[in-house]
């Protein structure tokens, strides 16, 4: 005769939750921890992958534990349904180890499958009317805290300033174009047309603006002014540079800075502008970017020599005292931090 099978099974609603008190109580009940199947995942339904993964072995004769009838499910039709599937069309016997009355092994004359099938119906409804008041707990709980004005999900993402799409071919920009019009329209949304502008840029670009004495356009993004030029081997490559525009506004900044720390040490002073220099080198340090960081430093110095100077009546420094207190107190020199064309 075949031996008798032994499972367990165990669901948490989430995956947070803990499933310890339903193992230990398994383990209590000698179930081998290798015949346990767990499923995180709501009762709603079972519609679960360990779940189906353990009924799809099980066979006549095998004695399946679980601690209380809603952690097989919240469902009163569909606990109904699943238990009469294991235990009448299978052939299996059920052991819930919270309820004695629901252990299929006993009571097997008339008046004990009556009382066991009564108190399944009991209990499979209580399941399904708690689930339900949580769900509606839940939700009355929601509704207060969003009159509180508490936001749920995910934190919402602005939708993006600015962005650059490339096309091979016009028409194919073209079409794109006007498309991205009309689906920003479709959500409320409109593109700013002073702002938005479709132009011929690359090595090919170049090439038939240079048949006509022109040059090719540029456009600026994130902060870079991007143009056609070449590399030293005189092959074709974009070039990117510091905008004019955010440029201008760092170098304003960090004029009125130093002029509100004049009265300072010297020291607090070049410290605060390397922490300038070294936070403006990591973001605009790119290939071909060299200059404009040099441009940038030669400017902080020229602001730094201004107010120095204005500190009181009297001159301190020449520019070529200036450039020897440089040498005690260093200003961080410029240098790429980004490659582009690294391989």
């Amino acid at each position: 005769m075949e031996e008798k099978r032994i499972y367990g099974y165990v669901r948490c609603s989430s995956t947070d939750q803990n499933e310890d008190r339903q193992m230990i109580a398994l383990r209590e009940a000698a179930v081998p921890e290798k015949n346990v199947f767990m499923d995180k995942q709501s009762g709603k339904d079972f519609d679960r992958p360990n779940y189906k993964k353990l009924v799809k072995g099980l066979k006549a004769g095998d004695i399946l534990y679980i601690l209380s009838i809603d952690r097989l499910g919240r469902n009163y039709e569909e606990i109904q349904k699943q238990w009469r599937i294991l235990t009448k069309e299978i052939g299996i016997d059920i052991c819930v180890l919270d309820m004695p009355l629901l252990d299929t092994r006993n009571g097997k004359d008339l008046m004990g499958t009556f009382i066991a099938d009564l108190v399944l119906q009991i209990l499979s409804f209580v399941a399904q009317s708690e689930r339900e008041n949580i769900k509606k707990r839940q939700a009355e709980g929601i509704a207060v805290a969003k009159a509180r004005g508490v936001k749920f999900g995910r934190p919402e993402k602005e939708a993006p300033d600015d962005f650059v799409v490339s096309f091979q071919y016009k028409e194919e920009a073209e079409k794109f174009y006007e498309h991205l019009k009309r689906r920003m329209k479709h959500f409320g949304m409109t593109l700013e047309e002073n702002k938005t502008r479709l132009i011929e840029f690359g090595r090919y670009a170049e090439e038939r603006c240079a048949r006509k004495g022109m040059k090719p356009e540029t456009f600026t993004f994130l902060g870079f002014t991007h143009c056609c030029s070449h590399g030293r081997n005189g092959k074709f490559r974009v070039k990117r540079r510091t905008s004019r525009k955010k440029f201008a506004k760092k170098c304003r900044e960090t004029h009125q800075m130093i002029r509100e720390m004049r009265t300072q040490p010297l020291e607090a002073i070049i410290k605060k502008l390397n922490q300038i220099l070294v936070g403006y080198y990591h973001y605009y340090g790119i290939t071909d970017n060299i200059q404009s960081l040099s441009n940038f430093r030669f400017r902080v110095m020229q602001s730094l020599f201004k107010w120095l100077n204005r500190r009181s009546q009297k001159k301190s420094y020449d520019w070529d005292g200036f450039n020897e207190m440089l040498k005690v107190y260093p200003l961080a020199v410029p240098r790429i931090y980004v490659n582009v064309y690294a391989r």
